[in-house]
């Protein structure tokens, strides 16, 4: 009887979910980095996600750990300045 290996957790979040993922990078200085985005895709090969900063593919190898997260807070009112009159 061979052991298959369950898939890991990343595989069962939907498209749609917010999520930070913490994946391994070539550094010197560290080891990981960390990705804030909601899934536009998810696939054997890794996730899709729309960060701040655009796209971003994560391949799956490099996904060390990450978990779905909130929905950002609402944005605040800018204050207002009070008139000097």
């Amino acid at each position: 009887m061979t052991y298959a290996p369950p898939p890991p957790p990343w595989r069962d979040w939907t498209e749609g979910t917010r999520v930070m993922v913490r994946r391994h990078i070539d550094d010197a200085q560290h080891k990981y980095t960390d990705l804030l985005g909601v899934i536009l895709s998810n696939s054997p090969d890794g996730l899709v996600l729309e960060t701040r900063s655009g796209e971003q593919f994560v391949p799956g190898d490099t996904i060390f750990q990450g978990k779905p997260v909130p929905p950002p807070p609402p944005k605040r009112r800018p204050r207002v300045q009070p008139d000097d009159d």
